[in-house]
């Protein structure tokens, strides 16, 4: 699936979620807290990739400092 049409549905869901119960959003969040966990090996690798290429392409050190992800406590 392309990135724009991932954008476009995360877009559409954001109004049906925004409609939603509380205990519906309660329930979203934590699944997306849950995903993030599951695959957070997966992002920072892909972070490290991306921060790589942004030093070849002469990102600035505060840009840099900006998307840099690591773990949290």
């Amino acid at each position: 699936m392309k990135i724009r049409q991932l954008a476009a549905d995360a877009k559409k869901s954001s109004y049906v979620l925004a409609a939603a119960d509380s205990s519906i959003k309660n329930k979203a969040l934590l699944a997306m807290a849950e995903a993030l966990e599951r695959r957070s090996a997966e992002i920072l690798s892909e972070n490290e990739h991306d921060i790589a290429e942004g030093r070849k392409k002469g990102l600035s050190p505060a840009l840099i400092d900006r998307l840099l992800l690591d773990e949290v406590g």
